[in-house]
């Protein structure tokens, strides 16, 4: 019996190394804050993220990663919040070390241990895809100034014939001031189905 203890100790010793090995290596960042805002952990890539070492990431409090998001005054209520649905996932901003700031998503998330509360972080930073969200909507954007310089008629429909894009050519044949008014609109509202199923 005495060795089968040892045994199970030993095994459940191993399992807690592997999982410590596990957070402080892995690739988003992870943190441990108590219900005073102070940071008690930090890994390996949350220290890389912020530019802090681990020593100097203890130092801080959430208000000094998270200053525009989680200052004094906002901290009771998002842990209040947080408490009561156990998680939360939201997009914040967190300044490094040297001053700089960048978006990062965080999956914030309620635990108790040892009779303690802890908010155990995991952030992620979005930089990449905020950027190729703006490349996207920039290219959006030339799209539509093509579509809308175009002297032809440029429509897409939806499989119950309204439109969901129109180009001011369409809008002007169709005798509306703007192609946002057929937007959901159907071209049967504006010409017989016979002429529409013809030309449209």
């Amino acid at each position: 019996e005495h060795v089968r203890d040892i045994t199970e100790r030993q095994r459940m010793e191993a399992a807690l190394q592997i999982t410590q090995f596990t957070v402080d290596h892995a690739a988003f960042g992870v943190v441990w804050v108590d219900p005073d805002a102070h940071i008690i952990y930090g890994n390996d890539a949350a220290c890389r993220m912020l530019g802090y070492t681990h020593e100097e990431l203890l130092c801080r409090k959430v208000e000094d990663i998270a200053p525009e998001s989680l200052n004094v005054k906002q901290w009771s209520a998002h842990w209040q919040e947080l408490k009561q649905k156990g998680s939360l996932l939201f997009e914040s901003r967190q300044r490094r070390k040297d001053g700089t700031s960048y978006p990062v998503e965080i999956s914030a998330n309620f635990l108790t241990y040892q009779g303690k509360e802890y908010n155990c972080a995991i952030m992620q930073d979005v930089t990449a895809r905020h950027q190729h969200l703006a490349e996207f909507k920039e290219e959006r954007n030339q799209l539509r100034t093509l579509i809308e310089s175009l002297p032809d008629l440029v429509y897409i429909k939806d499989a119950q014939s309204r439109f969901v894009l129109a180009n001011p050519a369409l809008a002007t044949l169709m005798g509306v001031e703007s192609s946002e008014m057929l937007v959901g609109r159907s071209d049967y509202e504006f010409f017989p189905k016979e002429l529409a199923d013809k030309y449209f």
